[in-house]
């Protein structure tokens, strides 16, 4: 009796704690995977699909996206080459795009926050442009930087090239000097 008593108990604390550990899949929509906010808007996670030109959704599901999450398209094994991001966008998280084919992003207005460098070792980006009316981030010299916290973001990899012109027997070191004012450098700000 005491030998079922304790399987019938064991077997119910496996039960349970496989109930504990069970999260619901992420939501997924257009080949994108999210998660929806407190606020009702979405959270781009993932995506699934195999565009090299990717345009981001303004809307998934009905729910406005406002957000890219951490490492979304990190690695993306389809080197996505051309991404535009919706105005709705918000935020987008540490690394978000890293290691992808990236050779040029606009940040939209409607960006006011970042986390770590979004674009780090994307050793294909060379350019990045701010929407002129964006209240936080900006370019200097190539180079974004954040107004709030006086942070450099992003040194694209490409400013960086010594081959420029393809030639590699005409190697030309890179310098750098970072701009006056500048009080944090972000964690992957020169990545890749």
């Amino acid at each position: 009796f005491l030998t079922a008593v304790l399987c019938l108990t064991l077997c119910l604390m496996i039960l349970a704690s496989a109930e504990e550990n069970t999260e619901e899949p992420a939501p997924e929509s257009e080949g994108f995977r999210y998660r929806l906010l407190e606020d009702g808007t979405a959270e781009i996670l993932a995506y699934t699909g195999k565009e090299l030109a990717l345009v981001l959704p303004e809307t998934l599901d009905g729910c406005p996206v406002t957000s890219i999450g951490n490492e979304a398209f990190y690695n993306y094994r389809y080197s996505m080459e051309d991404l535009t991001i919706p105005a709705s966008v918000t935020h987008i998280g540490s690394y978000a795009f890293s290691m992808t084919d990236l050779e040029e992003i606009e940040i939209p207005a409607g960006v006011v926050s970042m986390g770590d460098n979004p674009f780090g070792y994307c050793t294909s980006l060379k350019t990045i442009t701010v929407a002129e009316e964006n209240p936080v981030f900006y370019m200097e010299d190539g180079v974004l930087v954040c107004r709030d916290d006086h942070s450099l973001v992003c040194f694209p990899s490409l400013l960086a090239d010594p081959y420029e012109d393809g030639d590699e027997d005409d190697y030309e070191p890179v310098t750098y000097t970072v701009p006056a004012g500048t009080e944090i450098i972000r964690g992957g700000a020169f990545g890749g």
